[in-house]
């Protein structure tokens, strides 16, 4: 009887391990959701020519709304998967529209506080192993700050 009960709690231990992701993406999607603005961003160390710092990224259970902040006009939609066990965390962004529509992008991204950075590779590259958007790097990183009330 001892030898069931060994077994039946190392399996309870192994269904508990098994949900840990799935709460951890839950308590990390909850982090990212609400509304944020761009506060840098670089491209093959420059600035990007369509950045603007007038634009609001809403970010929800899956989805990311960009729109310039006025809110009426939606400049960019795409969905997101992220993987919080990754070091340095991982995130996978499909694009709906645009040139590369239908396309996944791989980046990185870490939450501290009121920031966000996220490191994206170009369509088609590997995810970034850091957050740099400096010339040669084949990355764009942004900085964005949380949207106070």
């Amino acid at each position: 009887m001892r030898k069931y009960g060994l077994m039946l709690a190392l399996v309870a231990g192994f269904l508990v391990a098994a949900d840990a992701p799935s709460d951890m993406v839950k308590k990390e999607k909850e982090k990212l959701k609400g509304s944020w603005v761009p506060h840098s961003a670089l491209k093959d160390g420059k600035v990007p020519s369509d950045f603007k710092a007038e634009k609001r990224w809403t970010i929800m259970e899956d989805k990311v709304t960009v729109t310039l902040r006025d809110g009426d006009k939606v400049v960019d939609y795409f969905s997101y998967t992220i993987d919080p066990t990754q070091k340095p965390a991982a995130m996978d962004v499909k694009l709906f529209d645009g040139p590369a529509k239908g396309k996944v992008i791989k980046a990185i991204y870490s939450v501290e506080g009121d920031t966000l950075r996220v490191c994206a590779a170009l369509p088609g590259e590997v995810r970034p192993t850091k957050f740099s958007g400096d010339k040669g790097t084949k990355a764009s990183l942004i900085v964005l700050k949380r949207e106070k009330p």
